[in-house]
Formats: C-alpha cells, structure tokens, sequence
C-alpha cells in the first residue's frame, strides 16, 4: 500500500495547536470543500511515526478524555516537522483490540517511515503492541547497520514521557534523549506540561523535530519488505524465547556479534538463581541484557558425564563467538561439575569469561582449587557476584556485569580471532563502528 500524504494536514495541526481543539478530533475532521487531496508517493514515507501508549495520550473520566499535554506536544511535533520537511508525521489514534492486526495505514508507517518517536512512560513499555512496533523498528535499524560497516543510526528517537526509574527494558539498546529538563527518576515531558512549562515542552518538540529531520536526510533505514503484520514480530522488551539455541545448531549466528552462554544442564535455566520468577532467572537477564547490546545469543548447555566438553568448546573457540560461562557457586560441591570446569579452566580458552553467582556467601569449595586459571584472572574474563541486601541490586549487579563483559570480550574477539576468517565471513566487519545517537538512562 502506497503511502498516503495528506495535504492540508499539516495546516490542521497547526490550526489545532493554535486553537486547542485535541488532536484526536482535528486528525478526524472533515475537510470542508474537498480541502484534504489524497496523493500517492510510494518514494515518500512519513518522516516520523509515533510510537506510544494510548493510555498517555487520554486522562482519566467516562469516556476518557484527551489528555491536552500530550496534543499539545504532538501538534506542536507534527508542526514543526511539517515546517522543517514539508511532510506531515504519523499518528494513530485506533485502538487496537487483543488479537487483532495492525491498520492498514499503522502496517504502512511501521513499515516505510524514516523514524520514530517514541514516548517513554511505564505504560509503553508494559504495552505488547508498543513493543512489537519498536521491534519492527530495530529490525529495520539491524538492516541499516548490516549495510553500513557498522554505523548505527539514530532513527529511534526516544522522548522520556514520564519518569521511568528501573523500567526501561534491559533488551533495548543504548538509545534515548537527553534534555537539562528531563530526569528519568522524577520528571518527563508530561510533567513540564503539568507544571504549565509550555515553552520548555515546545522547546523539546522542537529539538525532536530538528533529530527526526536529520535522521530522515542523513541515514534513511531500508523499508520491511512486504506487509508488515503484527504477529510476525516478538516484543522489543522481551528477551529471545528461552531457553536459548545451542551455538551448534544450523541457525545459530556466530562471529563477535554473538554470545554463547555456557552452563550445566543439572539446573534447568528457570530455575537458578534468582528465579522463580522467570523474569529473574540469570539466563533471561542474560539474554536481555545481550540483545539490548544487539548481539545474538546462543548456549552451549553440557551434562555432568559429558565427556565431550572440550571438543566443543574448541569448536565455540572457532566461531569467534563471545564466551560467557555461568556458574552457580551452590553447584560447585558436586564432583561431576568440578571435573567439568577443568575442561574450560584452561589457557587457550584465554578469551573466554567466566562470572560466579554466589547466592549465598558461603562458596562449598575454594575457587583457586576449582578454577586455578580463571580464579586468578581479572575482568572481564572473570566476575564474582555476591547478594546485596536488596535482592533488586544483586540482578542490577549482575546485568552490568554481563554488559561490561560484553562490550570488553567483543573487542577482545575482533582484535585477537581464533579464526580471522570467520570474522569477515560472517559479520562484514571492517572496522570498528560509529556510533551515532545517545544512551539509554542509567
């Protein structure tokens, strides 16, 4: 489906900002006189999506009511990106009923549009559907990446729209936007609304806008080819379906943009530490954390028997993979298991690491007996965690443990590949990759 520009509606927002009439009934009305022409440029996608919660956009009542903060924002948005593209931004007002596709016009902007904006508040990212567009979107900029040596783009453009202390999903890579105003544990833009600061929330569209233009002209993300369709998309804000594939496996992708996770299967992965529940078991943390630094993620899972643990870990040495090896401190008093860690306590696994989780301050062995190799070995090839008192820091604990460990072994892998080869053959890197756009909150 061609994407549809609608002349007139960039005067309409502007006539809706000025008047205060909400956004939902400016976007609905009818032009008077045939004054809207419908015209087809199939080369001309929308310059921004926006992406959020539609419980953002109404307050509370029966039926509720437009929120005038968020009109207030978006027409002040789709003002100024009209005037600074001469194209109008995309903005859906349907909700969309459990089970059901997206719209037609939504597929198209999921689809085609060169960026989106997307309002953070505790209620986008508890939204499956905002999830699935910001999917839809990353895949998009993994296309863009994969073509580009590298180079990522700032197409996702992220607006704090209420404090999000904690919430922003660990899956979602290291992209937000930064204003003296803002401040991710206590105050969005809805807040400066709420406090009558209408210069300042301008000032921030209006900043938006300037990203949204420039993103658009300067790194414009390949379109999804066909029609996009809800279902074929998992959410942005959950992990990879658990547990993982083994690095072995036909499909599995190899090469330093991946991470192989190695642990015995005398646990299943639910139920380690933390876990239950689910969400804080060490491999879903793990996982998230590894794909919100965009890296695939693998496992190699071995028996306590399983004599053929050094073939295959000579085998993940030649993918070039990231090595992550798990080990649950409580395990380490079972034989089996400690004749295991011999197999990977070895030198030429040098470029692999190994983190400890000790739940419980009291190791049933001593480390250097265990791991006399890798005991002894600094960061990042080697990390203790130990519980704090707030079992919510230990997990935050962990997950930057896992992130710094992934950014540092990538670096080691391209520098030093077991197998220079597979490096080029599998990722197409040349060099190391810009970066472009700024970080999430920390």
């Amino acid at each position: 489906m061609p994407v549809q520009i609608i002349v007139g509606e960039y005067a309409l927002c502007r006539e809706a900002f000025q008047s205060g009439t909400s956004l939902s009934s400016a976007a609905n009305a009818d032009f008077a006189g045939g004054a809207a022409k419908h015209l087809d440029f199939t080369s001309m996608p929308y310059p921004f999506m926006l992406s959020y919660a539609h419980k953002d956009a109404t307050i509370g009542g029966e039926p509720p009511q437009p929120d005038p903060h968020f009109d207030a924002f978006v027409k002040r948005l789709s003002l100024r990106v009209g005037q600074l593209t001469g194209s109008a931004g995309f903005v859906d007002h349907a909700d969309i009923l459990p089970g059901a596709d997206w719209p037609d016009d939504l597929a198209e902007a999921v689809r085609t549009a060169s960026t989106m904006v997307c309002l953070y508040s505790p209620s986008y990212f508890q939204s499956e559907y905002c999830g699935k567009e910001m999917q839809a979107f990353l895949d998009r900029r993994q296309n863009y990446i994969r073509a580009n040596a590298g180079k990522k783009p700032a197409n996702i453009i992220p607006v704090l729209w209420q404090p999000v202390t904690r919430r922003v999903p660990k899956t979602l890579p290291d992209i937000q936007y930064k204003n003296a105003k803002l401040n991710p544990d206590t105050q969005g833009v809805w807040n400066l609304g709420d406090q009558g600061q209408e210069r300042d929330l301008n000032d921030i569209a209006d900043q938006i806008a300037l990203r949204v233009r420039d993103a658009a002209d300067l790194t414009p993300l390949p379109v999804l080819p066909g029609a996009s369709r809800i279902k074929a998309f998992r959410s942005a804000f959950l992990p990879p379906p658990l547990p993982l594939p083994e690095f072995d496996s036909p499909d599995a992708t190899g090469g330093p943009d991946a991470v192989t996770f190695v642990y015995a299967s005398s646990t299943h992965w639910n139920a380690w530490p933390w876990a239950p529940p689910e969400e804080q078991a060490v491999l879903y943390l793990a996982a998230a954390v590894a794909k919100g630094a965009e890296m695939a993620s693998t496992q190699l899972t071995f028996d306590l028997a399983d004599a053929n643990l050094i073939d295959r870990l000579t085998a993940l040495r030649r993918s070039n993979n990231v090595v992550i090896f798990l080990v649950d401190a409580a395990s380490l008093g079972l034989e089996g298991l400690r004749a295991r860690m011999q197999d990977f306590d070895r030198p030429e696994h040098s470029c692999f690491s190994m983190i400890v989780l000790d739940n419980r301050r009291n190791l049933p062995v001593s480390l250097d007996d265990v791991f006399p190799y890798f005991a002894k070995r600094t960061p990042p090839h080697f990390h203790m965690v130990q519980p704090r008192e707030n079992p919510i820091e230990t997990r935050e604990r962990f997950s930057k443990t896992i992130a710094d460990a992934l950014e540092q072994l990538r670096l080691v892998v391209i520098n030093n590949p077991y197998a220079p080869n597979v490096i080029g053959n599998r990722t197409g890197f040349q060099s190391l990759p810009a970066v472009d756009g700024p970080g999430r909150p920390s």
